[in-house]
């Protein structure tokens, strides 16, 4: 149920919503934001009864919700706050996000927050690629290297993913016993590290 809770861009939403309608963040409960979630939350818990603000349509124009985003997050009484409410105000995570279909599919689109590199949107991308499974050239599956072990703002400079219990600043030593301990010869181990740190350095170092 924690995971359910908004979480930075969702709180951001959420809060300003409640001073909209004349209601302190403070009066309400854990259970009233839960409630406020209802059936808009990531996956498949919901919750009743179901708390919602009246709000306007979704709209498909993502320059539009760029913009929105970028007023909400440098100003307090500026941006369309209805809007990005009703298309992304029970999502977590800490960047702004509208969850929308796009030809009869659903989609979650991601805009920068207020201390990304503009070209974050080409990073993500690239960091996207290494993050699913894929076919190798002999047509097995096999499993794309690790990702967001890099060095993090947030959390102290945390990561909630660790590597051999580091989440700080794992490295190859922490790769190998993790390796070692799944049953894997270290020669193997030593390959794929030098195969990470390859496509790191050619196709993420920008």
């Amino acid at each position: 149920m924690n995971k359910n809770l908004l979480d930075a861009w969702g709180q951001i939403l959420l809060n300003r919503m409640l001073r909209k309608n004349g209601i302190r963040e403070d009066s309400i409960t854990v259970i009233d934001r839960l409630a406020l979630v209802g059936k808009t939350g990531l996956g498949a818990l919901e919750y009743e009864p179901d708390y919602d603000f009246e709000t306007i349509q979704d709209s498909k124009d993502l320059d539009y919700l760029a913009e929105q985003c970028r007023l909400v997050l440098e100003k307090e009484d500026i941006g369309d706050l209805d809007l990005l409410y009703k298309m992304g105000g029970s999502s977590g995570s800490a960047r702004p996000k509208v969850m929308t279909k796009i030809n009869q599919k659903d989609w979650i689109i991601k805009f920068p927050s207020n201390i990304d590199r503009k070209n974050i949107g080409e990073m993500e991308y690239d960091y996207a690629k290494f993050s699913f499974l894929y076919h190798d050239e002999e047509d097995r599956w096999r499993l794309s290297p690790a990702y967001d072990l890099t060095y993090s703002n947030t959390y102290y400079g945390e990561h909630t993913t660790s590597v051999d219990g580091n989440g700080a600043n794992p490295g190859e030593k922490e790769l190998l016993q993790v390796g070692l301990k799944a049953g894997m010869k270290k020669s193997v181990c030593t390959d794929i590290i030098e195969q990470i740190r390859d496509m790191v350095q050619n196709d993420l170092q920008k």
